[in-house]
């Protein structure tokens, strides 16, 4: 954690009077600054969540193999990166597995 206190009177903010003069480091800025504490990443909320699935988290969230730019890909080799699925797309996916709705 990085705290700044700066003196209104002095322009440059260095105390000179001041025993402790060490040298507050700035962020890095390559890496990401995380302001809360109790922080998580992705995998963390989707394989913690107590929602009971109806297929694998692993083959809900992987691409899929039947589009069209699916197959494009696998004929003519990757060129375009499929786009990230869509929550709506992912949780109908697995709700059209349930036993309920078979059939529709």
């Amino acid at each position: 954690m990085y705290i700044h206190v700066f003196d209104l009177h002095n322009s440059n903010n260095y105390n000179y009077n001041s025993t402790n003069n060490s040298v507050i480091l700035e962020p890095d800025p390559n890496r990401p600054i995380c302001f809360d504490e109790n922080f998580k990443t992705d995998d963390d909320i989707i394989y913690g969540s107590k929602y009971k699935f109806n297929q694998s988290i692993e083959i809900l969230i992987n691409n899929s193999n039947s589009t069209r730019l699916a197959k494009k890909n696998q004929k003519n080799g990757m060129k375009k990166i499929p786009r990230r699925q869509n929550a709506w797309i992912l949780y109908r996916r697995d709700k059209s597995l349930n036993s309920e709705f078979v059939g529709l």
